[in-house]
């Protein structure tokens, strides 16, 4: 898993790093914000962290940036100058949290572990979802509710298996396009 991490003081950013990659991540550095945005707009990362005081682009522009370009990594920002308002404004915008420096290491890997946990399950969730959408099978039945939703994801997952599979249910329900 790769990290961008932008903080412009040295000495925290290396520190920060270097728990990153103790912890098995792999870490893109960058001193400030320019570099950092060069970094946003290539790509290649799995989760941001930005520092929200920068030279040149703000952790806030980052962010906003970030989520544009890459809508499903997440973003963590780190800040001295934590208020409620700016908190706020960045879960707004996005943020998948806000942390106050001086950064405790295991907090930050436990957050970093938990935005990594949620992001692989919002990809899994959107690939199901393009697998019902893109299944010639899928298009066939009619409905958008919840529950139809639920059905046909737990038909997929099943249908990706070597398993058998009973499908109760009344007349003209779908069983048949089911088990297609």
């Amino acid at each position: 898993m790769k990290i961008l991490l932008a903080e412009d003081r040295a000495s925290l950013r290396k520190a920060l790093a270097e728990t990153l990659a103790r912890a098995g991540y792999s870490v893109i550095e960058a001193p400030d914000g320019a570099q950092a945005s060069a970094c946003v707009e290539e790509g290649g990362f799995d989760l941001a962290l930005f520092d929200l005081k920068m030279p040149v682009r703000s952790g806030l522009e980052l962010l906003k940036a970030s989520r544009e370009r890459w809508p499903l990594v997440p973003v963590i920002l780190l800040t001295a100058y934590g208020s409620v308002e700016v908190a706020v404004s960045a879960m707004k915008e996005g943020a998948f949290d806000f942390l106050p420096k001086p950064v405790d290491p295991e907090h930050l890997l436990l957050v970093v572990g938990k935005a990594l946990d949620s992001d692989r399950k919002e990809r899994l969730r959107e690939a199901l979802e393009s697998d019902l959408t893109r299944s010639p099978v899928f298009q066939e039945i009619v409905g958008k509710s919840p529950a139809l939703r639920e059905v046909q994801e737990q038909a997929a997952r099943i249908a990706a298996t070597d398993t058998t599979c009973l499908i109760l249910g009344e007349t003209g329900v779908g069983k048949e396009l089911f088990a297609r």
